[in-house]
């Protein structure tokens, strides 16, 4: 066998012969170069997050006040669009004819759901860095205290981890929608995050 540790082999199990560890194919070489990879990984979408809660600092509070104060309503949101979207695409898809027109669809929604998967759960990263730093980490704190937590939680416990990941993926996306939907119907709903405020003379 090839590992770069002993084997543990049962007791109950009768072995006829010998073992023989090979060498490892440079495991310290693809752990390190794993581990630069993750941590790219994180900082790049730190980086993408902040940017992106820059760029939309008037959509990005409401976005994340809907995560906490409207929990279900954007849970429904969300999960409507993230678990029914395949199924509409797959409708679609079923229903017209041209194959150029069906791999249209296809590479549009696979654009969609990349950026969805990239940016969706921005706000709900933001409420939880919020919550955990008691409503005191600001906009981009907030988000940075978020992602180091969800990261840990992935780390430590992988199943955990993944639901949790979808949860902040459906929360997220759902709160960008109820967000942009309240400010083209012109609704005002309280930011999670405050605001400047702007002092009168």
């Amino acid at each position: 066998y090839r590992a770069d540790r002993d084997a543990e082999i049962d007791g109950e199990i009768s072995v006829g012969g010998t073992f023989a560890k090979l060498p490892t194919r440079s495991p310290f070489a693809v752990r390190i170069l794993l581990t630069m990879l993750t941590i790219l990984g994180l900082v790049t979408f730190l980086l993408i997050g902040l940017v992106v809660l820059w760029l939309s600092r008037s959509t990005a509070p409401h976005a994340a006040g809907a995560v906490v104060t409207r929990p279900w309503h954007v849970l429904a949101v969300g999960g409507g669009v993230v678990l029914g979207g395949p199924l509409l695409v797959w409708g679609i898809v079923a229903v017209i004819q041209p194959f150029l027109a069906k791999l249209a669809v296809v590479v549009v929604f696979a654009v969609i759901a990349i950026l969805a998967v990239i940016f969706g759960p921005i706000p709900s990263l933001t409420a939880l860095g919020d919550w955990a730093t008691r409503h005191r980490g600001g906009l981009f704190g907030s988000f940075v205290v978020g992602v180091i937590l969800w990261r840990l939680v992935a780390w430590l416990l992988p199943f955990v981890g993944l639901v949790l990941s979808l949860g902040l993926l459906i929360w997220g996306v759902g709160g960008w929608i109820v967000a942009i939907w309240d400010r083209r119907s012109r609704r005002a709903p309280a930011p999670l995050l405050p605001q400047p405020a702007e002092v009168a003379a």
